[in-house]
């Protein structure tokens, strides 16, 4: 049910956010709407019934566009409609011709707006793999485009690359459907999704010492410390890649993750060894992350090629950054830890066991975490995983 307000940016601003999308109609200009989504975006539209059906026309976004602004706006398409113009028309008819570039590019700026934490990802698979799309109207591009570019990538990156590129494909394409009110259907729809298989690769006991000794002979300082941090912690590798010194209690020795995967706050005791290597990169590493990079977010972004620099060292094949996650988890397990304790201490959530996960306090998640570390240590015969 829509509700009715004068458009001012006063009144604007006291809306509350709502729990799902919510529209208002102004007192003042027939037609003109406020859309707000859940997000807090707030969107003026202009709608009106016309040629037997609803037509909507997007204005603009709140404060970027102003109430008196819309209120224009929506009196030029109450002008035009009077005189026998469909405006919704007309756009639908200049949006037909719009490149899927276009498409991505305006997709990407309302992920950003809302907040989407995959977004430059995103951004990173369009730019690596969707160049033979780019300058094609949506409309013109084919299903067995799309299969034929799904199995390319699959060739060259892999399958799951393969398969996270079509998602994204097909949800972009859903979005200029459903915003441009295009009438074909999506062509990526219904393509499957190459079969993956879940991997359970973890470093073996035999592994480890050749690990460490490898790790230890890394010359890039910032390569080294991140995989130890990544074993060490048990963290996912965006949280370590973004870790910053203002998240660390370097003295009671705790990492507090402000947001996982999950979308909750995770607080990660730290080993001796890890405290150990923190405190020697804070005498020498000056600003926001621990691992600053020269990148346009300024810490280390992608450490493949020192990965493979660590992994040829030491003779190890078929090992990837994640598998170092799943490797703390195993030894957990291996050392008879319950599951609960073993998803608490990787930050897991799920529906049945977040509330058992919140009653855990960090003291047995650091004291399994020890136990399982010094027990990772022991195979290492004494080779200390820090630089000397």
């Amino acid at each position: 049910m829509e509700k009715i307000i004068s458009f001012t940016r006063t009144n604007i601003e006291k809306i509350p956010v709502p729990k799902k999308r919510t529209r208002y109609r102004d007192t003042e200009k027939p037609g003109l709407y406020l859309d707000i989504l859940p997000s807090g975006t707030k969107v003026f539209r202009w709608i009106k019934w016309i040629d037997r059906r609803v037509e909507s026309v997007l204005i603009g976004s709140f404060p970027g566009t102003k109430p008196e602004t819309a209120r224009e706006r929506a009196e030029e398409l109450n002008a035009q409609a009077t005189m026998g113009i469909n405006p919704a028309s007309e756009k639908r008819k200049k949006k037909a011709a719009v490149t899927f570039r276009e498409v991505f590019d305006a997709w990407l700026s309302e992920a950003k707006d809302r907040e989407k934490k995959t977004w430059d990802e995103d951004e990173r698979r369009y730019k690596r793999h969707m160049s033979t799309l780019i300058k094609t109207p949506p409309a013109e591009i084919t299903r067995e485009e799309i299969k034929r570019l799904h199995g390319k990538i699959k060739n060259g990156s892999g399958l799951y690359e393969a398969n996270r590129t079509l998602a994204l494909i097909r949800t972009v394409l859903s979005w200029g459907i459903r915003e441009y009110a295009w009438m074909f259907p999506n062509p990526a729809a219904g393509i499957r999704m190459f079969r993956e298989e879940k991997r359970d690769r973890w470093l073996e006991p035999h592994e480890i010492p050749r690990f460490f000794e490898a790790v230890n002979a890394e010359p890039n300082p910032e390569i080294r410390d991140f995989v130890l941090m990544a074993l060490l912690t048990g963290a996912r590798r965006t949280n370590v890649l973004e870790m910053v010194w203002k998240d660390l209690d370097l003295e009671s020795g705790r990492w507090r993750i402000p947001e996982t995967k999950a979308g909750e706050p995770q607080v990660v005791p730290l080993h001796p060894v890890a405290l150990e290597i923190l405190k020697a990169r804070r005498e020498t590493v000056s600003g926001f992350f621990v691992f600053p990079g020269t990148g346009r977010s300024g810490h280390l972004e992608e450490p493949k090629t020192g990965w493979k620099r660590i992994l040829d060292r030491a003779g190890i094949e078929d090992l990837r950054i994640h598998d170092l996650r799943r490797t703390l988890g195993s030894w957990l397990a291996t050392q008879g830890e319950s599951l609960l304790l073993i998803g608490k201490t990787l930050g897991h959530k799920s529906q049945g066991s977040t509330a058992t996960y919140s009653r855990l306090a960090v003291d047995p998640v650091r004291a399994a975490m020890t136990k399982a570390i010094d027990r990772m240590l022991e195979q290492t015969s004494n080779v200390l995983p820090i630089a000397k």
